[in-house]
């Protein structure tokens, strides 16, 4: 219950205010208890001037502050709660469709809602993490050298499009700024001399602003580096194969605190990187990704998942799953599901403070052979769930290879085709490979290629079936 004295003081046990913030104004709903609306009105988009229009209307109530998620927000939430407010930060989408309960689309009607939401649905509708100003900073480092490299290819792309115009092209990858001018010039030259055009004037333009987008993405690149070198956590997952300096400092900035999740598995679908699931009755259907979260941070763990698959020379268990899930399931969701993978090992390391380990303690060799020497069974890891050694009761999916899965009913044609290739695969380069033959002979008499012939090769020694 409300009483208003004649100063326009609001006397009440607890009052939830809702913000909708803009650029210059924000929009702003007072309600109680009952949800009954106590006041509305219109201040300037700053901390100060909110808490001197909430100080005159409001005294000796406990106070709590619901705000929308956005650009406009972050500097009034942090001032508010710096003057001892407790502001809660919802997700934008999830405020739209509890807003779109109301037939109007208005600043006050959505102020309304944020305030409704304040009251009733906190415990329901998610809240953003506000991260600190050494964060922000970084990750506004990271976005701008994401939007750099665009720009920058875009107009290294453009330069390409006036030169294919008269017959030309740079012809090769460039990666430093004077080979890129050198090559430019060299074509400018090349057309002059055919055509008796010059091109200077239309390329030289875009090729200084091509460079000084080259000098700016190195700069912070740099100071990337330089924030990773002074953060521990950070050095720690460069130990990771397909992990640079830029995803380290994108997953470190997207959590900061690891203590917000209660549950490893719960990071991938902070990323966006689990499937959506429908299920209504007899039906469940798994649809694609759900893509929420940062979208930049899930394109560079997706980047290093690649990078991990098929740039990184260095073995681990996690890659072999990497590999066993792409041949399973095709490349494009093996991948994703390597990153999804990737992001819970990143997590457990920085929450267990432990390097990562190629193969950890967990990890589990199983293999039988018969009296013919022909392979049975299965190569697994049961892989504890934070993948870097601590005790867990989950396992991991199986890797490598099942001779007999084609009696498993389970598996696709397409995993049965995949397994019985690998053992024809095997048994050939065991047969050649006890001859005494050498990788080149094996190559060109099995018809595969090198780096089969040597996966093949490597699982026959673990396994104790070929010579060392």
């Amino acid at each position: 219950m409300k009483v208003r004295a004649l100063s326009g003081i609001f006397v009440c046990q607890r009052v939830w205010i809702g913000l909708d913030t803009a650029i210059r104004t924000s929009s702003i709903c007072c309600i109680n208890e009952n949800g009954q609306v106590l006041d509305r009105f219109v201040a300037k988009t700053s901390a100060a001037d909110i808490h001197a229009d909430i100080e005159a209307r409001f005294k000796k109530c406990e106070i709590t502050i619901g705000i929308e998620a956005c650009s406009t927000s972050v500097a009034v939430a942090r001032g508010l709660r710096r003057l001892g407010y407790d502001v809660a930060l919802f997700d934008c989408g999830q405020i739209k469709r509890f807003a779109s309960i109301r037939r109007s689309k208005t600043d006050a009607n959505d102020a309304r809602s944020i305030a409704d939401v304040a009251r009733l649905g906190r415990e329901v509708i998610s809240e953003v993490y506000l991260k600190s100003q050494r964060c922000v900073n970084i990750r506004a480092k990271i976005s701008t050298r994401h939007r750099v490299i665009q720009q920058r290819k875009g107009t290294e792309h453009l330069i390409r499009s006036h030169l294919h115009l008269y017959g030309t092209t740079i012809g090769v990858r460039v990666q430093k700024s004077h080979r890129l001018r050198y090559h430019v010039l060299a074509r400018i030259d090349e057309v002059r001399n055919e055509t008796g055009d010059d091109l200077a004037p239309h390329i030289l333009p875009l090729l200084e602003m091509a460079e000084r987008q080259r000098e700016e993405e190195a700069r912070l690149e740099s100071e990337i580096r330089e924030f990773i070198e002074n953060e521990p956590v950070c050095r720690l997952f460069l130990g990771v194969p397909g992990v640079g300096p830029i995803t380290a400092a994108s997953f470190y900035t997207a959590i900061e605190d690891p203590t917000r999740f209660s549950r490893s598995s719960d990071v991938g679908a902070y990323f966006g990187l689990t499937p959506r699931i429908h299920i209504s009755g007899a039906t469940e259907l798994r649809g694609k990704i759900t893509k929420a979260g940062n979208t930049l941070t899930r394109y560079h763990l997706v980047q290093a998942a690649n990078a991990m698959l098929h740039t990184s020379k260095s073995d681990s268990a996690l890659k072999a799953w990497g590999l066993d899930r792409s041949a399973s399931i095709g490349r494009h969701k093996g991948r994703i599901a390597l990153a999804r993978k990737l992001a819970t090992v990143l997590f457990c390391m920085w929450r267990d403070n432990a390097a990562f380990e190629p193969y950890p303690p967990g990890a589990v060799l199983e293999v039988k052979t018969n009296p013919l020497g022909t392979l049975e069974g299965r190569r697994c890891f049961e892989t504890p769930s934070n993948d870097v050694g601590g005790e867990s009761h989950s396992v991991a999916s199986v890797v490598g290879f099942e001779a007999s899965s084609h009696l498993s009913a389970a598996l696709t044609e397409k995993q049965r085709n995949r397994d019985a290739r690998i053992q024809k695969e095997l048994e050939l380069v065991r047969r050649f490979s006890d001859a005494g033959i050498g990788v080149a002979e094996i190559v060109r008499e099995a018809s595969l290629s090198r780096s089969t012939v040597y996966r093949r090769l490597n699982e026959l020694k673990e396994l104790g079936l070929a010579p060392a």
